[in-house]
């Protein structure tokens, strides 16, 4: 909540004060919000002096006025209730949410307000509670405030918010729902605080699925490395990919910088040799050295194991990429046009890749459109790239719709 928005609202309550008449001398018009019923001089001397110290600013001074007045014996009713609405705003006002909440739930207490006369006070209690983290109250203070008919916009949007900082996830997942969507008119996108409170919502919940739409649009609107990386690595938990799907998932981060970490390295290395693609197992491990990512720390030795492993074949795939003749099976095509494409030899592996799949008859024909995709992306072919992703779009299974979806984000957003 922003710091000045309860100060401004106890400034709206502190405007509503009057001065409490002395009973010697009834005021001539009554005030609609509070009964004028006079009080004795040594307590309203000091009330009214602490509505003129708030006015100025002097917080400290008019609790001490006030301490005064409440030091008197036998208050009356409408001495109390002067007493306990000035200081709740000097409270208020000054950041004492303790003290505010205190009293105005003694000023309601009283009776003396009724209907919309209670309404400012009930939100002042509300927010206070918020702002001092106690959200359960808060809660508690908010229905009051909204089943006696308040509307502030503000403590609604509180409200959504203490749901979900006291862990009441489910409740707060219809008010962020129509946050996030009132933020997306226009064609514009929710702000990132909303977003990543609904998807820990969701989470929270176990939507996943919903969770992985919203992380979506997190990636869409604020494409930052850990949530490209994270976005893959809830995709991988929830469909189960083989080794070759996470070579396509290191791929695309890698593409949007998002390759920075040993584990990530030594992944896309395994993966790349899984998939008989030691060339480009060989070249990311040689990268991961070059960044001082590989051959240090507990797992060194492990780094060490795989480049030689990446070492040793990539140069007999150079090899046999360059005397092999054309394969005839279509599945045996896109093998190999692949790996003339990390061979660096794209325009023929696209040829292959292409011939591949249209020959028909293939084992993984999702998986090799993916991989057309993909190459037409490393010769800059943009327009082939994504109209292969989005051919993929109604694949009911695997995780390829999704990586094609996730490839086509990124090459949106570069």
């Amino acid at each position: 909540m922003n710091a000045r928005s309860l100060p401004v609202l106890a400034a709206l309550v502190l405007a509503s004060l009057t001065p409490l008449a002395n009973a010697q001398t009834p005021p001539a018009t009554p005030a609609a919000s509070a009964p004028q019923e006079g009080a004795r001089p040594e307590v309203a001397t000091p009330v009214n002096a602490a509505q003129t110290a708030i006015r100025a600013g002097l917080h400290a001074q008019a609790l001490a006025l006030l301490a005064q007045a409440e030091s008197v014996p036998s208050l009356t009713p409408i001495e109390s209730f002067f007493i306990e609405r000035t200081r709740g705003v000097a409270a208020a006002e000054s950041g004492n949410d303790a003290l505010a909440i205190k009293s105005f739930e003694n000023l309601l207490a009283l009776n003396r307000l009724q209907g919309a006369e209670r309404l400012p006070f009930l939100d002042v209690i509300a927010r206070s509670n918020y702002r001092a983290r106690k959200f359960p109250e808060a809660l508690a203070a908010m229905d009051r405030y909204f089943a006696a008919g308040g509307d502030n916009v503000e403590t609604a949007r509180l409200r959504v918010n203490a749901q979900y900082l006291s862990g009441n996830h489910a409740a707060a997942i219809p008010g962020l729902e129509a946050r996030v969507k009132a933020g997306e008119g226009g064609g514009k996108s929710a702000d990132e605080t909303s977003l990543r409170m609904l998807a820990d919502s969701y989470a929270k919940t176990g939507n996943a699925v919903a969770y992985d739409g919203v992380l979506e649009k997190l990636v869409s609107a604020y494409p930052r490395k850990e949530l490209w990386r994270e976005l893959i690595s809830k995709l991988q938990k929830r469909v189960g990919f083989n080794e070759r799907q996470w070579l396509d998932g290191m791929r695309l981060l890698e593409m949007v910088g998002a390759l920075d970490a040993a584990d990530l390295f030594t992944a896309y290395a395994e993966s790349a040799l899984l998939s008989g693609l030691p060339i480009e197992a060989k070249r990311v491990l040689d990268t991961g050295y070059e960044e001082r990512k590989l051959g240090t720390g507990p797992n060194a030795a492990r780094h060490g194991e795989m480049r030689a492993q990446a070492n040793k074949q990539a140069p007999e795939d150079v090899k046999a990429l360059a005397t092999n003749p054309t394969p005839r099976a279509a599945d045996a095509m896109v093998a190999t046009g692949e790996g003339q494409v990390s061979a660096g030899r794209i325009a023929r592996g696209i040829e292959l890749i292409e011939q591949g799949i249209a020959q028909g008859g293939l084992r993984r024909p999702d998986e090799a459109k993916l991989r057309l995709a993909q190459a037409y992306l490393s010769v800059g072919n943009k327009a082939k790239a994504l109209e292969t992703f989005k051919s993929l779009s109604g694949v009911p299974t695997g995780g390829f719709a999704e990586l094609a979806r996730y490839w086509t984000l990124a090459i949106e957003k570069n």
